[in-house]
């Protein structure tokens, strides 16, 4: 194993912290004192995918969090990477085939599932994720008035294994 630097980190200043208890109960301080996510010991950038209904993609404690496919052209209609999905910037849609994440209103369960995950912690605002620089990739399984599918769960991770092919 390289004989890394270590850097010492803090509790995060974000104003919320301190009312998210689950934190404390599974010793995140502890951990950010090694690591607050970013990057893999190959350099790599680390991406969580999460599978969930619709996500705030503007939450401020999100938005910098949002993992983005480089390889393709925002809303350009064309399949940029030949992946088999078009603009597929952030993500994907699995009812409407889009990357778009906000139909219907709102769900709460997604956008705070990434929030625990990966909000940006440290900076200031609202709360702190277990991870603060990890990325997010958003795969939608349904709206806000369609039930889930099983197919629906299954594209999710046949997108999230092709991206991991093409990286």
């Amino acid at each position: 194993e390289e004989n890394l630097d270590i850097q010492w980190r803090s509790t995060p200043n974000d104003p919320r912290y301190d009312t998210q208890w689950a934190l404390d109960t599974i010793h995140a301080e502890q951990a950010w004192t090694y690591t607050t996510g970013g990057l893999s010991p190959n350099n790599d950038t680390i991406v969580a995918a999460v599978i969930d209904r619709t996500f705030d993609v503007l939450q401020e404690d999100l938005i910098d969090n949002i993992w983005h496919n480089h390889d393709e052209i925002p809303n350009n209609q064309i399949d940029d990477d030949q992946n088999g999905f078009i603009d597929d910037y952030t993500g994907w849609q699995m009812v409407y085939n889009t990357d778009l994440h906000n139909y219907g209103s709102v769900n709460n369960h997604g956008t705070s599932v990434l929030g625990i995950i990966g909000a940006k912690g440290n900076n200031g605002l609202g709360i702190s994720g277990i991870n603060w620089n990890t990325k997010l990739m958003l795969l939608s399984a349904h709206t806000a008035t369609e039930i889930i599918k099983i197919s629906n769960i299954i594209e999710g991770f046949s997108y999230i294994l092709e991206m991991r092919r093409l990286y």
